[in-house]
């Protein structure tokens, strides 16, 4: 039950990373949407060993109190808790980067926050399901940057992702992380393959120009136009 709560603790602290994440949206930190990942690990710490139905009871009370907190935390009401998950989405998708500063922007992405780590916090309780909650994460990490237009995460951002993915994959139910380390430390192509993985990334981030990355909420017009030709003057040509 140690290792299942530590993984839980791991899980949650990665969700508090992309509420650091989704912070980008609105080109600031906001510590609302920090609540509903605390309050969703939390609440799986201490429904951890209860019935399936009681847990997925708490974990919808825990999303809804998370978004809740996290309007009222950056100055919002409850009425824009309640509104934000209908009217934000649209409103989030229809402005330019930076996002303003809108209460029910705000619940809107404390909801995919509070889903996000439900989810993730859910999964890492389950003997069975032992690196699935890391494709929840990574899902809810895509959503949040694209959701970020031009602006992109610190690297400490990423260095502190994968450090937990790391010790999340070798916290397994059953098995103790001393042992899984040294059997992974003994396979002799593990060195080979973080190496390829370390060029893949190293190649990658020198080939792209992440500094010239576009706006996807934003309608820019095209530098070259293609000249259309009529086909009748194509054939007589």
């Amino acid at each position: 039950m140690a290792v299942t709560r530590s993984r839980i603790v791991l899980i949650t602290a990665m969700c508090v990373v992309l509420g650091v994440v989704a912070g980008d949206i609105f080109d600031r930190l906001v510590v609302g949407l920090l609540v509903p990942p605390v309050v969703c690990g939390v609440t799986g710490l201490f429904a951890v060993r209860a019935p399936w139905k009681l847990r997925f009871g708490t974990a919808v009370l825990a999303a809804v109190v998370g978004v809740v907190a996290a309007v009222v935390v950056d100055g919002g009401s409850p009425n824009d808790a309640v509104s934000g998950p209908l009217r934000g989405p649209r409103r989030l998708l229809t402005t330019e980067w930076p996002t303003p500063d809108d209460a029910q922007i705000v619940a809107a992405v404390a909801l995919l926050l509070a889903v996000v780590s439900a989810i993730a916090v859910e999964l890492a309780g389950q003997r069975r399901w032992h690196l699935a909650p890391l494709a929840v994460i990574a899902a809810g990490f895509t959503c949040v940057v694209a959701l970020g237009g031009p602006g992109l995460p610190a690297t400490w951002i990423l260095v502190t992702l994968g450090t937990l993915a790391v010790l999340f994959g070798l916290s397994r139910q059953g098995e103790r992380p001393g042992a899984r380390a040294r059997t992974l430390l003994g396979e002799h192509a593990l060195a080979a393959v973080l190496i390829a993985i370390a060029v893949v990334a190293v190649g990658m981030s020198a080939t792209i120009a992440f500094a010239d990355r576009a706006d996807p909420r934003r309608t820019e017009e095209a530098r070259f136009t293609a000249s259309l030709l009529d086909s009748v003057e194509s054939v007589v040509a």
